[in-house]
């Protein structure tokens, strides 16, 4: 026994996620080369033009807001992204999802009636990758995770799910490597 903290010898260190997509930008003199690629005809949205729909509810309104870029075919993979009061979190997370390898993914985020700020900090995440396809569904009441959980799969248009919070990071080969577990395992259900 070595008794002491620090890493067990042997064991690899785990990658470190790429800085955020903002950063990058900044970087390479301040143009994404993403952003070089999509005109404006090519964007649904942004924060100051939204296309917003509203849904009825049992009380209330949610409403629904699309940013990005309009994608040509269904996307394979619908990131669901669940925000309760997380503003100091949420920003990361979008950002870590921004540089994913898999270019065929959609994602869907629902901020279940934050009232931290989280909406804006999101609506700034999403303004940061306009090459991303993004739904914002933000609910009038509080619903719990689980509901909002279950309208982000619902809202879902792609093949596959990937369910995360606000707290989370995805490597940027997260995505594709889901992909190709369940590709690869014609029997599994979930990877």
């Amino acid at each position: 026994a070595t008794g002491g903290a620090g890493p067990a010898r042997g064991r690899p260190k785990p990658p470190q996620l790429p800085p955020p997509a903002w950063e990058l930008a900044r970087a390479e003199g301040g143009i994404d080369p993403g952003r070089k690629e999509i005109g404006e005809s090519d964007l649904r949205g942004s924060p100051d033009a939204l296309e917003s729909v509203a849904v009825g509810t049992h009380g209330g309104a949610d409403r629904i807001e699309r940013f990005g870029v309009t994608p040509d075919a269904a996307p394979r993979v619908s990131a669901v992204l669940t925000v309760s009061d997380q503003a100091a979190a949420v920003g990361a997370a979008i950002d870590s999802l921004s540089v994913s390898d898999l270019g065929n993914f959609e994602l869907l985020i629902v901020d279940d009636a934050s009232t931290d700020g989280a909406g804006e900090r999101i609506r700034a995440a999403l303004a940061r990758a306009p090459w991303l396809s993004a739904t914002l569904a933000t609910r009038a009441q509080r619903r719990g995770i689980a509901q909002a959980r279950n309208l982000g799969v619902e809202l879902a248009a792609g093949e596959l799910v990937f369910n995360m919070d606000a707290r989370d990071r995805p490597y940027p080969h997260a995505l594709g490597r889901l992909v190709e577990a369940l590709d690869n395992a014609s029997r599994a259900a979930f990877a």
